[in-house]
C-alpha cells in the first residue's frame, strides 16, 4: 500500500486508499515461540495495540509468512496466502495480504 501511495503521489493521479492505521508484527522469541502484536495505530486518544501470548501456533504462522513475503508470484505463493488468511480467520487477526 506504501508504494501505491508514493507511486500515486508521483504520477498525480490521487491515492486509491487511505491508511486506516491498522498494523501487526510478529515476535520471534527463539526455541521455535513467536509472539504477534496487532491494533489500530491511529486510535484515540491513543493507539489500541494487543499484545498475543507467546506459543508455538504464533511462530506456524511465522514461518509460512515469511515464506510467502519472499516467494515470487506463482501457485505456491496462492496457496500459502489462503493459508495464511485462513490462519488469521481462526485466531481472529485481521490480515490484509
Amino acid at each position: 500500500m506504501v508504494a501505491q501511495r508514493i507511486a500515486a503521489d508521483i504520477t498525480g493521479t490521487g491515492a486509491l486508499q487511505e491508511f486506516c492505521g491498522d498494523g501487526y508484527c510478529m515476535l520471534e522469541a527463539g526455541e521455535d515461540l513467536a509472539g504477534f502484536a496487532f491494533g489500530n495505530l491511529f486510535a484515540e486518544p491513543s493507539p489500541e495495540i494487543r499484545l498475543q501470548r507467546v506459543g508455538r501456533a504464533w511462530h506456524l504462522g511465522k514461518v509460512p509468512f515469511e515464506q510467502w513475503w519472499l516467494m515470487p508470484a506463482g501457485l505456491r505463493r496462492q496457496a500459502l496466502e489462503l493459508a495464511l488468511k485462513a490462519g488469521a480467520r481462526a485466531y481472529g487477526v485481521r490480515l490484509a495480504l
